[in-house]
């Protein structure tokens, strides 16, 4: 009984596979092969460092034709309503002794920081927990609040032009004193959106000056193509002659 020969006929091989073997002999009788090989990878590598570069251009248009437009118009938009809402505290403060100018609450007017303080927390408390209500006006401001079931605590919105929320706490004159704290913090808050605008407008700068720039490796890229385009002629030559 014979046995069946180890060693495998050509016909187990796939004709598309190269050992390492086989390369490095082509690569020795032609240095063009080797070269075409490290090429190949070169090539690849640059578009690839291209394709990055044209990806990020597209993302910097992208941006200075929406992006930084949409945004910008939103942070002036704040900002005049912001500026509004100081005109609205200046046409609506009237100061009494105890630096409380009137609130109403309900149908009810207070000049007393204390008692209004009272009669937001009373208001709250006849409130079931939903969405924002409305229970009076202050500077110019409709007061709203919120109750928070699970942290049983109230949240106050004032509704300018802007809003502003504030959390409200079991003092009453205390949250009179957050009140006006919410309203004297708007200067401050135009501020930072002035910054941002500042800062976008960095941004725009940056973007137009990085769209200038051309792609580093261009010339590099073209002359090994060539190159590339040069030895695949050449080498189908070489082809066509050993045949």
């Amino acid at each position: 009984m014979s046995s069946k020969s180890p060693v495998r006929s050509c016909d187990d091989v796939d004709e598309s596979v190269l050992s390492y073997a086989e390369i490095k002999a082509l690569c020795a009788r032609n240095p063009l092969i080797k070269e075409r090989m490290d090429l190949d990878i070169e090539v690849a590598r640059l578009k690839l460092l291209k394709s990055s570069y044209q990806n990020q251009r597209y993302r910097l248009e992208d941006s200075l034709l929406k992006y930084f437009p949409q945004k910008i118009k939103t942070i002036k938009n704040s900002i005049e309503g912001y500026e509004n809402d100081i005109k609205r505290i200046e046409n609506n403060t009237h100061l009494h002794d105890e630096g409380i100018s009137p609130m109403f609450v309900g149908n009810k007017e207070y000049t007393n920081r204390g008692e209004a303080g009272t009669a937001i927390i009373e208001a709250g408390k006849k409130l079931k927990p939903a969405d924002f209500v409305k229970i009076g006006e202050y500077r110019g401001f409709e007061m709203q609040i919120k109750y928070d079931l699970f942290g049983d605590s109230f949240e106050m919105t004032l509704k300018g032009t802007m809003s502003y929320r504030i959390d409200l706490g079991s003092d009453g004159a205390g949250n009179i004193t957050r009140i006006n704290n919410a309203l004297k913090e708007i200067p401050d808050i135009i501020k930072d959106r002035q910054d941002e605008l500042e800062n976008l407008y960095a941004q725009i700068k940056n973007a137009e000056e990085e769209l200038k720039n051309p792609f580093q490796y261009e010339e590099e890229l073209n002359e090994k193509t060539q190159r590339l385009a040069f030895l695949d002629t050449q080498l189908n030559l070489d082809n066509k002659d050993s045949n």
